[in-house]
């Protein structure tokens, strides 16, 4: 493992959200924030993660610096700063668009009714993933698209993506949903600065918007299984290696599949240890199979960080995770101990290795490891290769692992009485 000392120095004097102003606009970055403690005992050098961290403020301070456009695929949104923020934006000129899931419409009540007044007041439209678009004027038009009952699962936003300067473009991306327990779930953001990684995030968003211009088509949108390869999946940032794909695979099998490549990951990458937090990670699926197929060579330590929920289910069922065998010499599984849930999903891969020039990875994104995830709902994975960026994830993941072993607690939310809280 090595660390670069360019990145340690952007870590150490202008890492914050407060700093994307001042940065130089002509750089390509990636910056991760976590919104639970972590343990900085692991951090190499100055690298330390950026912990503890207001998740919402990433995006909301992201889409007040917007000038030209805002494109939102969100599975849920209850958060009123955001909501705010679009509202904003909108009128100064921003054209914004938001892409939704149906079933989330209504499921907060009066909340709800908060955001999508606010969305009507500022004149925003958006569409959802069984084609009904709301309009300012409060109509709804109604269609019926193929849905089979996936999910619009995505959590990303494009920024100034409209832009002619391809020096200004953001993709804000991750596993948090803007609810306001989506703020108090263990969660991970991913801001990255880059065109073409923009561009082809924006590609998948308006597949589903169904045009390229401010009015959605719902004749034209496609979700989920219809969807269309997009053009790349290999990026250069600033030196970093990232892949990106979108779920699930389709109807033709003309995408890649993102279970396969994970897997490829798995078994190409791994020689010391893998690392993992999961909201569900099925037993059964071929991730899963790579995962704990590579940890029978006891060389390699396999830790793993599972939601209670989902690990209580495995343990009642006997499956591999739950297993008497997941605790035992090189492996150690087990259930959060969070403050609400551990809603990540992320895989580390040999943080601890020190082979020189070959980096760490991480994937991390929407995408739950299950056949839903592959097979049916809109999601994004994106994969790093980064040791100093897989080292912020580390610290990340040993905070985590302090709490589901009782070493440590996570902080207690702040509690509203006037607030809706839905997951």
């Amino acid at each position: 493992m090595k660390v670069k000392l360019l990145f340690t120095l952007i870590v150490l004097f202008g890492f914050g959200v407060s700093s994307w102003a001042q940065e130089n606009k002509e750089t390509e970055w990636i910056k991760v924030y976590f919104n639970m403690p972590g343990d900085s005992s692991v951090m190499q050098g100055v690298n330390i993660s950026n912990d503890s961290w207001d998740l919402i403020s990433t995006l909301e301070n992201l889409i007040d610096s917007a000038d030209f456009s805002v494109d939102l695929a969100i599975y849920d949104i209850e958060e009123m700063r955001v909501a705010e923020a679009l509202a904003r934006a909108k009128a100064r000129g921003v054209r914004v668009r938001i892409v939704t899931d149906n079933h989330n419409r209504t499921d907060a009540g009066i909340l709800d009714e908060k955001i999508w007044e606010a969305f009507r007041k500022a004149d925003i439209t958006s569409i959802d993933d069984d084609g009904d678009v709301y309009l300012p004027n409060g109509e709804i038009l109604d269609n019926d698209l193929v849905n089979d009952g996936a999910d619009m699962h995505h959590k990303f936003a494009v920024i100034d993506a409209l832009s002619e300067n391809k020096n200004d473009d953001y993709v804000w991306t991750g596993s948090t949903n803007l609810t306001y327990t989506g703020a108090y779930n263990t969660n991970n953001t991913i801001v990255i600065k880059d065109a073409e990684v923009a561009a082809v995030y924006l590609e998948e968003f308006e597949q589903m918007w169904g045009s390229d211009n401010e009015k959605p088509n719902p004749d034209r949108a496609l979700f989920h299984k219809d969807k269309r390869d997009v053009s790349a999946h290999i990026f250069n940032v600033n030196g970093i290696k990232i892949e990106i794909y979108f779920a699930p695979i389709n109807r033709d099998g003309t995408k890649p599949s993102v279970s396969d490549r994970i897997v490829e990951v798995i078994n190409q990458e791994a020689q010391s240890d893998i690392r993992f937090q999961a909201f569900a990670i099925t037993p059964n699926i071929p991730i899963s199979k790579a995962i704990w197929n590579k940890s029978i060579d006891t060389s390699i330590q396999l830790e793993g960080i599972i939601d209670p929920g989902f690990f209580s289910r495995y343990r009642n069922t006997g499956a591999i995770w739950g297993s008497p065998e997941a605790q035992l010499g090189n492996r150690l599984i087990l259930p959060a101990r969070e403050t609400r849930k551990l809603h990540s999903k992320l895989i580390i891969v040999d943080v601890n290795e020190e082979t020189p020039d070959d980096e760490a990875v991480i994937i991390a994104g929407s995408y739950n490891f299950s056949n839903n995830a592959e097979l049916s709902n809109d999601e994004n994975t994106i994969i790093i290769f980064s040791d100093e960026i897989a080292n912020q994830y580390y610290q990340n993941f040993k905070g985590v692992m302090s709490r589901a072993k009782g070493k440590s607690f996570g902080p207690s939310p702040k509690i509203d009485p006037e607030k809706f809280y839905e997951v």
